[in-house]
């Protein structure tokens, strides 16, 4: 080959290569949703976004964010131009339709996955999904219309787990393709699950039957019959919109036991017709600092099991139904051998409790903890205490409760605040205190009972300032601290301990049609201790 001739290929090669770059590089800085309210967040948004990627959207807005080179990876396509573009998303288990003008961008949440499409300023169009570090992604569909062809692409991913950051983008493939087979391949949007539960409609917060959507089964979801479902005092604190942040109609419950009857294709922790138990817990960001410390229950973006938004946008519904749908992580095995109406409480009151005693070190034998308050919660604090080997004195406002809190819950000692003289005799004798009392009370009576650096743990929900003076907690350098429930991984951890403990709940056992009087009972304290209702027993109709 002469000279000119390898001239010549060399050329043709230069320019093929620059050609490609041209075609596969990007050149328009990506952008960053960022969350201006918690309602929000949970929800699909879109923005539409000119040129300038300046634009602003429902309840977000968009700024510039550098990505690290090394994080790159992109793929362009020409030739698609601004139109009308209708896209089908996947992700996981979120499905849904937008559309919009072809410059826009969408973000939803699926597991920390955040879907960012973006626009260029010239023709050609950038798709990128942003994968958050510990997640598994599914594939997106994406339809765009543009006279007179139809722009189809659909991209499998992979599913390892990320210890980084990563950018990639999705290139777009020109073919003719119908928007109705690609709905047959996906399954309707449309397609969902009926169930029946009992719900309030006001802060009145009388539960009456109510039908309404439950998801498809997704790859990482357990559908579950749900069997006994604990009531708790935070119920009636939601049903009666005494926080004031109550929607409804709202299904309460939240110390859910069932039986598993379906599971996505992910799931490999469950199977069909085991019993499980789903706590306070539906969804968090797994990505903050307390969802990659195992304590999720304290993450900023957490999703209540009733009475919030799922990141599909729709309403958590809660235990007091036939059947819930929930993501595995927030799904826990219930110990062979413990009755499901047993274990029911356990996952609100009963971890509540085991919690704090873990976090702070109060776990060891010998130590003097108080019980402040004997009800659902304070006497699952008597029985797990007394398993761990402490001494327990239970402390009310009167003297109603001695005989069963000690003959029938097992406390070792009992003290009546309004008892001036047993308050002073019992200063300074106790390592800690957990507060269970779920109404304004003075701090100070109780501060003085506590060691050197004893502990006073709030856990009941108390809508009003709490008040004391300083110098009780700083001349014996005392803790007033606050806990919440307990992570996923501390209720596994504390049904086995109540399991090797042979510990019992003291329930009474009512049926759904029963549950508004329930309600009655427990704003009066009339009940021995927990309510649990026997739902797959109750009639639901409508």
């Amino acid at each position: 080959m002469d000279r000119k001739m390898k001239l010549f290929y060399v050329t043709a090669l230069l320019l093929l290569f620059l050609h490609l770059q041209l075609l596969f590089c990007i050149t328009a800085r990506p952008l960053e949703v960022r969350k201006l309210d918690n309602t929000a967040q949970k929800t699909m948004a879109m923005l539409h976004s000119g040129p300038s990627h300046g634009g602003k959207g429902h309840k977000y807005e968009t700024q510039h964010a550098p990505i690290p080179r090394q994080l790159k990876q992109s793929v362009s396509s020409p030739g698609v131009h601004n139109g009308d573009c209708s896209a089908i998303v996947l992700i996981g288990r979120t499905k849904t339709r937008v559309n919009v003008p072809i410059n826009f961008n969408m973000k939803t949440y699926y597991d920390g996955t955040e879907l960012v499409v973006l626009s260029q300023e010239d023709s050609q169009q950038h798709f990128r999904i942003w994968c958050g570090p510990e997640t598994v992604v599914g594939y997106a569909t994406f339809i765009c219309t543009h006279l007179p062809k139809i722009t189809h692409q659909q991209t499998p991913f992979p599913t390892p787990t990320f210890s980084s950051h990563f950018f990639t983008t999705l290139p777009f493939v020109f073919q003719p393709f119908e928007e109705q087979k690609l709905e047959q391949k996906m399954g309707s949007l449309e397609e969902e699950r009926t169930t029946v539960g009992w719900a309030a409609r006001d802060p009145s917060g009388i539960l009456s039957p109510y039908t309404y959507n439950l998801r498809n089964t997704g790859p990482d979801d357990v559908y579950i019959k749900v069997h006994y479902c604990g009531i708790c005092h935070s119920d009636l604190h939601q049903i009666k919109n005494d926080l004031g942040m109550s929607n409804y109609p709202m299904v309460p419950g939240h110390e859910v036991v069932g039986e598993v009857l379906e599971v996505g294709s992910n799931v490999g922790r469950f199977r069909v017709g085991e019993i499980v138990g789903v706590g306070l817990l539906v969804g968090c960001c797994k990505n903050c600092r307390p969802c990659k410390s195992d304590i999720e229950q304290y993450c900023s973006k957490k999703i209540w099991s009733y009475n919030d938004v799922y990141i599909d946008g729709k309403p958590t519904q809660g235990g007091f139904a036939e059947t819930m749908i929930v993501e595995q992580k927030f799904v826990v095995k219930i110990p062979e051998g413990l009755a499901p109406e047993q274990a029911a409480p356990l996952l609100c009151a009963g971890v509540t409790v085991y919690s704090p005693l873990s976090h702070f070190g109060l776990k060891e034998r010998g130590l003097r903890g108080g019980i402040l308050g004997l009800g659902g919660v304070g006497h699952m604090g008597v029985k797990i205490a007394k398993a761990l080997g402490h001494h327990v004195t239970v402390i009310s406002s009167s003297d109603k409760k001695k005989r069963e809190a000690l003959e029938h819950v097992g406390a070792d000692q009992y003290l009546v605040s309004s008892d001036a003289t047993a308050m002073q005799e019992a200063a300074d004798s106790l390592d800690y205190i957990i507060d269970t009392v779920p109404v304004g009370h003075p701090l100070e009576p109780y501060l003085s009972l506590l060691k050197l650096d004893g502990k006073l743990i709030l856990m009941g929900v108390i809508n009003t300032p709490l008040q004391f003076v300083s110098p009780m907690v700083m001349l014996g350098r005392k803790s007033i601290t606050g806990s919440f429930i307990g992570s996923v991984k501390e209720t596994e951890e504390m049904l086995e301990f109540w399991k090797e403990k042979g510990l019992s709940s003291m329930i009474e056992v009512v049926n759904m049609d029963y549950v508004n009087k329930a309600l009655e009972r427990l704003e009066k304290n009339d009940v021995r201790y927990r309510f649990v209702v026997d739902v797959k027993g109750s009639k639901f109709e409508q």
